[in-house]
């Protein structure tokens, strides 16, 4: 596919959070992976990332978090003609409450979520869609420590 085919593509695409922080960590990566198409290199570290959001899309999390009865809630709006879309961990549609997970060794703290910003990028998404205001959601990032194991796998600390 030439480029002008491929941006064509690209430009018909909802932006998400993670075609965000892609750019934000890496415009070259972003260009390969979104532009060329090409799949990001897997790493034990994201293996388990992926292993332990399918636990939570399958309603048995591999480890104890905070679970709302909505899991991968997807919410799409538009804003200036650009398409937005946010896939929410867990979501409380009655009592306003969001719940995004996270793992890694690196620690979560408050200033790290605020400096983050996916929960914000979602406090918008549901502002432009259902006029929730931001300050009526209950957010909450929750981080589970990671570790590489012995055998050079990845999994949850002290497990």
């Amino acid at each position: 596919m030439n480029m002008k085919d491929s941006l064509k593509l690209w430009s018909k695409r909802p932006y998400s959070w993670s075609q965000h922080s892609s750019w934000a960590y890496s415009p070259s990566e972003w260009y390969d992976r979104y532009i060329l198409g090409n799949k990001t290199p897997s790493s034990p570290a994201l293996d388990f990332g992926k292993r332990f959001a399918d636990s939570i899309e399958r309603g048995t999390p591999m480890a104890p978090v905070l679970l709302y009865p909505v899991v991968e809630h997807g919410i799409s709006t538009v804003l200036d003609d650009l398409p937005l879309v946010g896939y929410l961990d867990s979501w409380h549609p009655e009592e306003l409450k969001l719940a995004e997970y996270k793992t890694g060794v690196k620690k979560w703290d408050q200033k790290r979520v605020d400096d983050h910003g996916q929960l914000t990028f979602y406090a918008l998404l549901h502002y432009l869609a259902n006029q929730i205001k931001p300050e009526d959601i209950h957010m909450t990032l929750q981080w589970l420590p990671t570790e590489t194991k012995p055998d050079l796998t990845f999994g949850l600390t002290g497990k």
